[in-house]
């Protein structure tokens, strides 16, 4: 037991080292290639979440700009878990779980400032996602308002 917990610190330091250092590493682990926790291990860190006052400012104001042009808000700091487990894969920043138009779309979420394990969860439980305020608002006003024949503009 001790040995295994020596080897996972051991392969995080070295994860840790390579994000640091700016080398990608060979592959991205999809949830379902995460390793399991076993009765007695520290809980696993997960990814994601919002990192500054000014982040989660610039989410309500997001919220904000689509209340006013009628569509629906996002949940901030948004809890995406394994359908089977329940378990936490990551905290999307802000995310439209039934899309920006209840059940006539895709999930979406706006991931800012989030690393590859984030952005590689999304994407594996279907989110579509943005990582930037102005590719989103372009998202909504030309995709979403524009089919609904709602003024995009501001």
């Amino acid at each position: 037991m001790i040995r295994s917990q020596l080897e996972q610190h051991q392969a995080a330091n070295a994860l840790l080292d390579e994000l640091l250092q700016g080398s990608p590493s060979n592959e991205l682990l999809t949830a379902a290639q995460a390793p399991e926790e076993e009765p007695g291990d520290a809980p696993q860190v997960v990814p994601g979440g919002i990192g500054a006052d000014e982040e989660e400012q610039l989410l309500h104001e997001i919220n904000e700009w689509l209340k006013v042009r009628g569509l629906p808000e996002g949940d901030i700091e948004f809890e995406l878990s394994d359908p089977e487990s329940g378990s936490p894969l990551a905290i999307l920043d802000v995310a439209w779980q039934n899309g920006l138009q209840a059940e006539l779309g895709e999930p979406v979420a706006l991931l800012l400032d989030e690393g590859p394990r984030t952005l590689q969860v999304a994407n594996d439980r279907g989110f579509r996602h943005f990582t930037d305020v102005e590719t989103f608002k372009r998202y909504a006003e030309e995709e979403i308002l524009a089919v609904a024949g709602t003024s995009g503009t501001g």
